[in-house]
Parts: C-alpha cells; structure tokens; sequence
C-alpha cells in the first residue's frame, strides 16, 4: 500500500484509514476500528462502505507518440509555428537515422 494511492479495481483513493485488512498477523483479533456492537444473533453488523472519490489522473501518449498535427498539449492548445518547425524537423531527422541503420544493417548482412 505504501506505493500504490489508489484501488486497481475502481480508482478510488485509498489510505490506511480506508482499508479493512482481510488478515492481519500479529494483530488484536478485533479491529478497533470496524469493531461494533454485536446484534441479537451474535453476527456484528457490517460496516458502511465508505468509497472516496477517485484521483483525477493525468493522460499520458502511449510510446511517447506525438499529438495530433497541429496540437502541442494535451489540453489542446495550438503549437507556435517554431514549436511546428521543431517537430518536423525531429520528425525527418528520426526518418532519416532510421534509414542509415537500416542500410547499415544490410551492407553488415550482404557483405
């Protein structure tokens, strides 16, 4: 739990005062924390789900692909034209490194 701030199943938040351990060594047998009267039968009664609202969780590219064309941020505002002129030009310089490599490795295959 100490790395993880959220649930894996619904995204809720999650902390020590949230979490109802299933198994506990070493612990008291009764919880102070979920412990309750007991009813006629015998049977506690169930604690109230308390579900905390989920963490608004930033978008993230997967592979580091780049935005739309003409899109900068993720919120959708609009490249300035040097931002433009900056992403077209790693775009050709990626191209044409990728071309070397690959006619590196056929020249090192063929001879």
């Amino acid at each position: 739990m100490q790395n993880h701030s959220e649930c894996p199943v619904c995204k809720a938040g999650i902390s020590e005062e949230n979490v109802i351990p299933v198994y506990a060594r070493g612990a008291e047998a009764v919880d102070s924390q979920t412990y309750q009267q007991l009813s006629d039968r015998g049977i506690p009664h169930r604690p109230r789900g308390q579900r905390p609202d989920a963490e608004q969780l930033r978008r993230r590219r997967p592979f580091n692909q780049p935005p739309a064309p003409g899109v900068n941020n993720e919120d959708g505002t609009p490249q300035t034209t040097q931002e433009a002129r900056q992403q077209m030009q790693q775009a050709f310089l990626s191209r044409l490194l990728l071309l070397i490599g690959i006619l590196v490795i056929l020249c090192v295959i063929t001879f």
